[in-house]
């Protein structure tokens, strides 16, 4: 998320109000916007988290991978410029959702995922929808498909170091290149590409938060250790905000309230706006009854434990 919400802008919503209020201010193009709604985000959430598809939420998938915000997905597809005749490499498979997106605004779609069961997953659902114009392929995202032909555009969907220099080698001329780029993990930044004279010309958007790109290529981190390396740093700086972020989903299996609720707060929290996910978390208590003396969250120092209801 790259810019802080207000209170009830960006909840669960029914289709119709989802593609107005989510979608649509985060695309510059009607195509992008009909692309989109084309696609049942459900069809790519896990079984147990599909009452979020229609919220502008972070939806966690296995091996430590998500299905982004649709908000975020959507930007970066319309950063692409694309007209229905490109081919395009998706680095970050993941459930499939971005690639579904894309099948609709580009004549073919290569996709990489390193997860093999990833991978796997994503290619029989994508077949079973009915995407015809899409391939899936595991393999290691900084090397992308060499021997493919260059694409007219790349979409990276994790966390580079830099831009992988191999991808950029398989950009057309006139290619555009999105990705989240940064060395610091407090700073990284959505970046838009443009290939000229075989140079790439690049321009930072804004703030966002990915899962690594992991690999020994440049441009990706060389181990999920390095990446969680950087990423306790980070904790380290922003304590209140990480802390409150990673131990939300235990505040809703011991609460029992939804994770819809918790999630707003989560999503809240991680764009370092403490007070508003403080606002959000009273709100969800307030709407399930739930006493807000359970918390015991200290929101100077990060100091968080969710304490058994009285009588429990």
């Amino acid at each position: 998320m790259s810019e802080a919400e207000q209170p009830g802008q960006r909840v669960c919503q029914g289709p119709e109000e989802y593609q107005d209020l989510v979608i649509w201010p985060s695309v510059r193009t009607r195509k992008t916007l009909e692309a989109v709604a084309k696609v049942n985000r459900a069809d790519f959430a896990p079984d147990d988290q599909k009452d979020l598809a229609y919220c502008d939420l972070i939806i966690p998938l296995a091996d430590g991978s998500s299905l982004s915000q649709p908000s975020l997905v959507a930007e970066m597809i319309d950063h692409l410029d694309l007209n229905g005749r490109q081919r395009v490499l998706e680095i970050g498979t993941g459930s499939g959702y971005n690639a579904a997106i894309l099948s609709h605004l580009a004549s073919w779609v290569d996709t990489v995922e390193y997860n093999e069961q990833l991978a796997q997953n994503a290619a029989e659902r994508l077949n079973k929808l009915g995407y015809s114009n899409v391939n899936v392929h595991v393999g290691d995202g900084a090397v992308g498909l060499p021997g493919h032909g260059f694409y007219d555009a790349i979409i990276v969907t994790a966390g580079c170091r830099e831009m992988p220099f191999l991808l950029e080698k398989q950009l057309a001329e006139g290619g555009r290149f999105i990705a989240p780029v940064g060395h610091d993990l407090n700073d990284m930044q959505l970046t838009v590409g443009f290939k000229r004279d075989g140079k790439l010309i690049t321009k930072r958007i804004h703030d966002v938060v990915f899962h690594p790109l992991v690999s020994k290529y440049h441009g990706g981190w060389e181990s999920q250790e390095q990446f969680d390396e950087a990423l306790r740093a980070a904790y380290a700086n922003n304590a209140n905000i990480f802390s409150f972020e990673r131990v939300l989903d235990g505040v809703s299996e011991s609460l029992g309230i939804p994770r819809v609720e918790i999630y707003r707060a989560a999503n809240d929290a991680s764009t370092h706006n403490a007070l508003l996910a403080k606002y959000r978390v009273e709100q969800a208590f307030a709407k399930y009854q739930m006493p807000l003396d359970v918390l015991d969250y200290d929101w100077g120092n990060s100091d968080f434990s969710v304490k058994k209801p009285s009588g429990d």
